[in-house]
């Protein structure tokens, strides 16, 4: 039974001195003492608050009184210290960090210097990468030094949180207040495992990260290596994003390796049955087949005969008469062609074709239709430093050197524009080297006088008269035999 049952007065009478204490009544140290100090006990071994019933009425001091005597009849007589409880640390406790003394971090410096390798224990995710311990030491690894690819997900940082990793002290720095950081990386022991793992030949799956038009990005261990749109396949799609997305799993083969600017070359296309092998035995040289223009480029198009197979068409063998330099002029991509192989090279996977070959050869026609010193007009199509391409009758393309216009040159200058009719003679044709050289034809009185004025009229000039001022005087005429003046000047007198 309590205190208080036993007293029922008591209570009021506490209750008064806890209050108002009168002055002829004395204060109970005893009954009151008790009542504060056991409350912080019970508050430093951390019980909780809500074992109490919510629904009591709060307890006065007077109230816990009796109840510390029962509990503690001993300390009813007299009050007695309280003893300090310890609490057990708790897993919020840190350690204090490692003072980084002289002698540590000279060790530390040495082996960032001869790249060694030493193990820390990863902390905790913060902001920008990991934080990092060595003997106590804080230490910082960026999440863009964390893996070969520069930018880890939240995911892969997260799972090395409580876990030890090997790691080169990438940088030792100290600020102006003497506080010394340490940034490691984990990237330059990943690349040299990577590199020493790898070589060209290899066969490795990856995950397709990224696909782009030229080709796709395969993550091979930590490393993207690139599938070029020509390695893809020997019949690829003809639109990548159709065929693959990101998360892919594809199997490729490695065909090059570059350290020095980290990039690795990979083939699906090397781990299919190859159709060059036998393409000696499905083409014949001199045969005619069909292909489709797939590509133009500045030395010619590559047609396509099968998939997987395209034969070269180089800018020589598309005329026989026209000397192009796009072959844009008679070709557009997916036109249908007919084609003559010319040769097969399958260990090159290599076919060259001709489109001009479909036709007969004209040349030997053109020996006996422009012999040499024919004259003849041909219409100005390219004016370049070495000379001036012709079209010759609208069927053959010829040539006028440089060399063979110095009677017609303006300086330097080649006096001749795109589309400018020019007559000329036939120098040399030879059909062998489909080679036809011309010159300017010039008229006898423009050899003796030279070309008209520009803006002259356009009829033929009436020679210059030589009147000599003194008959004393030899004049041109005089020198010139009579079948040479007639032929010069066309019979007018000559005194």
């Amino acid at each position: 039974m309590s205190e208080h049952e036993l007293h029922p007065d008591a209570a009021p009478a506490a209750e008064q001195t806890s209050t108002v204490p009168s002055s002829d009544q004395p204060t109970d140290n005893t009954a009151t003492a008790p009542a504060t100090e056991p409350s912080s006990v019970t508050a430093e071994a951390s019980v909780p608050a809500e074992q109490t019933p919510p629904a009591s009425p709060p307890t006065t001091a007077t109230e816990q009184a009796p109840a510390a005597a029962d509990a503690h009849p001993a300390q009813s007589a007299e009050p007695q210290p309280f003893e300090k409880i310890e609490l057990p640390p708790t897993t919020e406790d840190k350690p204090a960090p490692a003072a980084v003394t002289d002698e540590l971090l000279a060790r530390l410096q040495g082996i960032m210097e001869r790249g060694e390798t030493i193990t820390v224990h990863v902390a905790q995710r913060v902001r920008g990468g990991l934080r990092v311990t060595y003997e106590g030491i804080k230490m910082f690894l960026p999440s863009s030094q964390f893996f070969l690819k520069k930018s880890p997900t939240d995911h892969e940082l997260q799972a090395v949180v409580g876990t030890d990793i090997p790691v080169h002290i990438a940088e030792i720095a100290k600020d102006e207040a003497g506080r010394i950081s340490f940034i490691v990386t984990r990237r330059t022991l990943l690349r040299q495992e990577f590199y020493s793992r790898f070589k060209v030949g290899d066969i490795v799956e990856g995950t397709v990260t990224s696909v782009q038009s030229f080709g796709l990005f395969v993550d091979i261990g930590g490393f993207d290596g690139l599938v070029h749109i020509s390695r893809i396949s020997h019949h690829p799609p003809a639109d990548l994003s159709s065929a693959f997305k990101r998360g892919d799993q594809v199997r490729a083969q490695i065909v090059e390796i570059d350290p020095e600017h980290d990039k690795i070359s990979l083939s699906m296309k090397a781990l299919e049955p190859s159709p060059w092998q036998t393409v000696a035995e499905r083409y014949r040289v001199g045969q005619r087949y069909s292909g489709v223009v797939r590509r133009l480029v500045p030395f010619g198009a590559f047609v396509e005969l099968e998939p997987g197979i395209e034969g070269l068409l180089r800018l020589g063998e598309l005329s026989w008469t026209r000397r192009i330099t796009n072959p844009a002029e008679v070709l557009r991509e997916g036109q249908q062609v007919e084609v003559v192989v010319i040769e097969v090279k399958p260990e090159r996977e290599q076919i060259d074709l001709s489109l001009r070959r479909t036709m007969d050869n004209p040349w030997p026609g053109f020996v006996e239709k422009y012999p040499r010193g024919f004259h003849t007009t041909g219409v100005v199509q390219k004016v370049s430093g070495p000379g001036v391409l012709l079209t010759i009758g609208g069927e053959v393309d010829a040539f006028m050197p440089r060399s063979h216009m110095r009677s017609v040159l303006k300086g330097k200058r080649i006096p001749y524009s795109p589309g400018d009719i020019v007559a000329v003679t036939v120098v040399e044709i030879d059909p062998a080297s489909e080679s036809f050289i011309v010159e300017p034809r010039v008229e006898p009185e423009e050899e003796l006088f030279g070309p008209p004025r520009e803006g002259a009229s356009a009829a033929t000039p009436k020679p210059r008269e030589y009147r000599p001022a003194n008959p004393t005087k030899i004049t041109l005429g005089e020198l010139l035999s009579e079948e040479e003046r007639q032929r010069l000047f066309g019979g007018s007198d000559q005194s």
